[in-house]
């Protein structure tokens, strides 16, 4: 993030009552319960880190979306990964909650992919494929339907699921209204 983009949403911050503070990879080792004891900023250069985080306490859902509001008026909306702090988290190090978020977000947005492809198929016309390019297709989309409905998704699991859709998919022909 830019010095001045950085600025900004401080600046805004400020006047929605909410501290903001910029932290750097200097504070990778440093566990998540102590960045809220900083108080100062720290420059906003990330050589080791890639994206935008936003790590949050105490604030309520009003006050995040309000903020987000605000950010999005001025031109600039922060279109990094929001994060909380938990009590399970807080006695991670940076590093380690980094690379979480980054795994599971990863795994939502393949998730929201397998989702939107199960979807798409809604329209395609099962009767007019070769039965074993039908049957192909109905396969993956029982699995991709029981991975969406699975408490313990994988990522590649995940991945597999929608490189399968899509090629079941292929020799689909869909149904035109």
């Amino acid at each position: 993030m830019s010095e001045p983009d950085a600025d900004l949403y401080q600046t805004i911050a400020i006047g929605h009552d909410i501290a903001m503070y910029i932290i750097n990879d200097s504070c990778l080792d440093v566990k998540v319960a102590d960045l809220f004891l900083l108080n100062d900023d720290l420059d906003s250069m990330h050589a080791e880190t890639q994206g935008q985080y936003m790590l949050l306490d105490g604030i309520s859902t009003d006050d995040l979306l309000a903020l987000l509001n605000a950010f999005r008026e001025q031109g600039k909306p922060f279109e990094g990964i929001v994060i909380t702090r938990t009590k399970v988290n807080e006695v991670w190090t940076l590093s380690r909650l980094l690379e979480e978020v980054r795994r599971e977000h990863a795994l939502m947005e393949t998730l929201k992919e397998l989702d939107s492809l199960l979807e798409d198929c809604n329209g395609i016309d099962l009767s007019a494929m070769k039965t074993e390019d039908s049957n192909e297709l109905k396969q993956a989309l029982v699995e991709g339907y029981l991975l969406l409905k699975d408490e313990d998704q994988d990522i590649e699991e995940a991945r597999e699921a929608v490189r399968k859709l899509r090629k079941a998919m292929e020799p689909a022909v869909r149904i035109v209204h």
